[in-house]
């Protein structure tokens, strides 16, 4: 049980040092690529731990006070970043254009969204994924592959390296 002089002082050292401040880095994001025959689309949808991307915007915008779950331009910094360092090739090696879409505060997460024309012909894919990867060595970024109910997967951890991702089977519903 507290003491009355115990209370006082763990309540006086929470006001000293906010919640945020003893927050913990997770330094993992989730992509999930989805061929979307009824749209025509390959879709791209990332999603990081919004405090992570705060971090992240604080240190890339170089803005120490910047607020993701306040701030639209922060949030439109951390996607158009994440855009920018998120890539497809097919399997001759040619990049697949991805548009940027934007991006949304969802609870504790950030989600950024990107798409591309889907072509039939993309069996394989080159993946790169270089997300918070220059900020910590410790990011894993987790990118899931899904085609007509298939689902490949790969890891990125630092240094990342493009990754090829097959589909076991060469034509999908």
């Amino acid at each position: 049980m507290l003491t009355r002089r115990a209370a006082l002082a763990v309540g006086t050292g929470l006001a000293l040092f906010p919640a945020a401040s003893w927050a913990h880095q997770l330094k993992e994001g989730f992509t999930r690529v989805l061929f979307n025959r009824r749209t025509g689309f390959i879709e791209v949808m990332h999603r990081f731990y919004a405090h992570d991307a705060e971090h992240a915007v604080r240190i890339l915008a170089d803005d120490p006070k910047a607020e993701l779950h306040v701030s639209t331009e922060a949030q439109e910094s951390f996607g158009a970043y994440a855009a920018s360092r998120f890539a497809f090739r097919d399997a001759a090696g040619d990049a697949i254009a991805l548009s940027y879409l934007g991006q949304e505060i969802d609870g504790a997460f950030i989600w950024i969204y990107q798409d591309a024309p889907l072509r039939d012909d993309l069996d394989e894919l080159i993946v790169e994924n270089a997300i918070l990867h220059e900020l910590w060595d410790d990011q894993a970024n987790l990118v899931n592959l899904e085609k007509g109910g298939e689902v490949v997967s790969a890891v990125f951890r630092s240094p990342p390296k493009p990754q090829k991702l097959s589909f076991k089977t060469a034509s999908h519903p």
